[in-house]
């Protein structure tokens, strides 16, 4: 009640604000005079917020026109929005619809020292609008506004590997490269794996040397290489920088006096990777609850020509196949998954009582791990038994236990095959929804997650990938449970 009673009065404040009543300042805003648009608000609301506005609205020096304020640095949308975060007391995170908003929002809360804004411009870009594809771009941009620079390296720390292997990588400006190379922990598997992506940002450029000497090269912690990645660094090193590190490390070299680095190179003798540690269970869903619909609301929502089509539903072979493959960031073992069951219309259509009968085992499930380049060409296979296989009812999911040990690096690869011809929910994944429903900690831990549908090759009982039997973002998977290497 108290909620909904908050949700009233704040409707009501923001109607009586839209419509100049009970405001006691007025602001023109927009770049040009005869484009400006009247904006009303309180200023007791403001200037609380912000000194900022404070010494605005009292300074004799304002500019004013008729007594209005006149704010040519702000876009009228952008400034409606903080005037309505600070009279409605920050209810403001659906307005924020858009990494554009988000991004003119925050430089607008840092010029205008509202910290409380700021801060959830910065929560909203970290948790909803940064991604690998557009994280460079954003802070190769807006390097200078403080808060925005600090979502974005946040996301770089935590997303290392995937931004500096995306193409967009190679289009950051170099301000936005030093900013990132002063993280002291990155998500990477070691400084080899940064050396390799500077390397490739140089090498994209046509003064290749002074580049890679002008970006990286005090920031790359030469020390911790070993002698494979040094050979590959020697060509960007003077002849004084080469001995310089040789005194240091050789000791062969060693002449009783003690040997520093030349201040052009980093002397810092740890490496930046940042270990990745989880607690306990922890749920990946990939399917959120509010897509999942009860199978008789599903069939009575269709139209009668639909009862008998693929509209929201497909109606598979024997030989269709989902697989669902992840790699983690650190050792995980993998307790079990969840897989939608048979929607079993022809029970809803006639009305039998079987529709809340338990399912027969309906599909044949294959798991294995597939180890990483340094455990050699390793390749365990494990087969699920079908007395783990948990039924539940009809049209609803089924959780198959498991305890499958996975190594950093490694890939998980499930595979599930119908017994027989089925309907099954059409469910949308992808990694933006991913992110969104789950914790900040759960996907952290995955490097990668797939979904894949296929057709199995009748003659040789294979998955022929050139046949595929949908769009892969469609998932039959709802949730998979993981928890640290060592959990019991």
């Amino acid at each position: 009640m108290a909620d909904g009673n908050l949700g009233k009065v704040a409707a009501k404040k923001l109607k009586a604000l839209q419509d100049g009543l009970y405001t006691d300042v007025v602001f023109l805003v927009g770049e040009q005079d005869e484009s400006s648009e009247e904006i009303h608000a309180v200023s007791f609301d403001l200037s609380v917020s912000s000194m900022y506005f404070v010494k605005l609205l009292n300074s004799p020096l304002t500019l004013k026109i008729d007594g209005k304020f006149r704010l040519k640095n702000i876009e009228p949308k952008i400034f409606k929005l903080i005037v309505k975060f600070t009279h409605l007391s920050e209810q403001l995170v659906p307005d924020v619809d858009s990494l554009e908003t988000c991004l003119k929002l925050a430089s607008a809360a840092e010029e205008y020292v509202i910290d409380d804004l700021a801060e959830l411009c910065s929560k909203l870009l970290e948790d909803q609008f940064l991604k690998v594809d557009n994280v460079w771009d954003v802070l190769s941009e807006h390097h200078l506004v403080n808060g925005i620079a600090s979502s974005c390296l946040q996301f770089l720390r935590s997303e290392t590997s995937e931004c500096l292997k995306h193409q967009s990588f190679l289009d950051a400006s170099e301000e936005a490269i030093k900013l990132f190379l002063t993280l002291t922990k990155m998500c990477i598997s070691s400084e080899s794996e940064l050396l390799a992506a500077c390397l490739w940002y140089a090498s994209s450029k046509e003064d290749e040397k002074d580049v890679f000497r002008r970006c990286f090269l005090r920031d790359i912690r030469i020390l911790v290489l070993d002698s494979v990645d040094l050979a590959k660094l020697a060509r960007f090193l003077t002849l004084e920088e080469k001995l310089s590190f040789v005194s240091l490390t050789s000791p062969l070299m060693n002449t009783g006096e003690a040997s520093v680095l030349l201040p052009s190179l980093c002397s810092i003798t740890e490496g930046r990777s940042e270990e990745i540690k989880i607690v306990g269970e922890h749920t990946l869903t990939l399917i959120p609850d509010s897509q999942i619909l009860d199978p008789r609301e599903i069939y009575l929502n269709l139209p009668e020509f639909d009862r008998h089509v693929m509209h929201y539903y497909y109606q598979l072979s024997v030989h269709d196949a989902y697989s669902l493959s992840l790699q983690p960031k650190t050792s995980i073992k993998i307790l079990g998954f969840e897989i939608f069951n048979d929607l079993n219309f022809p029970h809803i259509a006639s009305g039998s009582a079987e529709i809340f009968a338990r399912k027969s085992q309906q599909y044949t499930f294959e798991c294995y791990v597939s180890s990483p380049r340094e455990f050699g060409e390793l390749l365990v296979d494990q087969w699920v038994a079908q007395d783990e296989f948990s039924t539940t009812d009809c049209g609803s999911w089924s959780y198959i236990k498991l305890s499958t040990l996975v190594p950093a690096g490694a890939t998980f690869t499930l595979k599930a095959w119908l017994k027989n011809s089925a309907y099954l929910r059409r469910l949308s994944f992808s990694e933006e929804i991913l992110r969104s429903i789950n914790r900040k900690e759960t996907v952290n831990a995955i490097a990668h997650v797939h979904i894949g549908t296929f057709v199995v090759n009748e003659n040789y009982g294979s998955v022929c990938e050139t046949k595929k039997l949908a769009d892969d973002t469609y998932c039959v998977f709802k949730s998979i449970r993981f928890a640290d290497k060592d959990y019991k």
